[in-house]
């Protein structure tokens, strides 16, 4: 069984070296860009976060969220409490 497309952009977007590339309208270029403000070395757990409630959310079939940049903002900074958490989400 193969990968969603939605779920290997994400993975791509989580492993890349971030490089801020602008917000080019699409939910991809969001998603890069929210990642490239997340850094690879200082506070990794943001960015895990971030893949964590994006990956959980297109396997639970929340899709109107996960096509609104907006909603992906809001996931990105909620992503800045990934070390806060009492329970997986």
């Amino acid at each position: 069984m193969s990968k969603s497309a939605f779920i290997e952009m994400v993975e791509s977007a989580y492993s890349i070296t971030p490089t801020l590339q602008g917000n080019k309208g699409t939910i991809e270029s969001v998603i890069n860009s929210h990642f490239a403000q997340m850094s690879t070395k200082n506070n990794v757990w943001k960015r895990d976060t971030f893949r964590t409630l994006l990956l959980h959310l297109y396997t639970q079939r929340h899709f109107t969220i996960l096509k609104n940049p907006g909603y992906i903002e809001v996931l990105a900074n909620i992503s800045a409490f990934g070390n806060k958490t009492v329970r997986d989400i």
